[in-house]
C-alpha cells in the first residue's frame, strides 16, 4: 500500500514523501522513499514534520518497523534523518523500530 503525503503552502507542495506499507505473513513494516523538500522551503521543519507525520501513519498501521534508503554522503539528510529517529544499520539503510519485539512478545 503506498501513501502519498504532502505538505503545502497554499496550492504548492513544499514537503512530499512516498510510504510504501508492506505486509508479510508474520509482520508489516513500512518504507520511506522519495522524501523531498521544496528549497525555498528547506531548514525550516518542513522535512521533519512530514516525516513524523509518516512515522505516526506506520505506527497508526501497526508497522513494526520503518526504513529508508539515503546517501550516506549527504550530510544534511543524515542529519535530519537522526533527529527523526533513525538509526543507520550498517548498510545505507536507516530505520525505527516502532514496535519492539521483546517488549511487546510479539513477532
Amino acid at each position: 500500500m503506498k501513501h502519498l503525503l504532502e505538505i503545502k503552502d497554499n496550492e504548492q507542495v513544499i514537503s512530499s514523501l512516498v510510504l510504501v506499507i508492506e505486509e508479510l505473513r508474520s509482520r508489516k513494516f513500512a518504507m520511506l522513499e522519495e522524501v523531498k523538500t521544496t528549497e525555498g522551503y528547506r531548514n525550516k521543519g518542513y522535512g521533519h514534520l512530514i516525516i513524523q507525520l509518516a512515522i505516526a501513519t506506520a505506527k497508526e498501521q501497526q508497522c513494526d518497523t520503518i526504513e529508508l534508503c539515503f546517501n550516506p554522503k549527504d550530510k544534511l539528510a543524515v542529519m535530519l534523518y537522526e533527529k527523526c529517529g533513525f538509526k543507520e544499520d550498517g548498510n545505507i539503510r536507516s530505520k525505527i523500530v516502532l514496535n519492539d519485539i521483546k517488549k511487546t512478545g510479539r513477532w
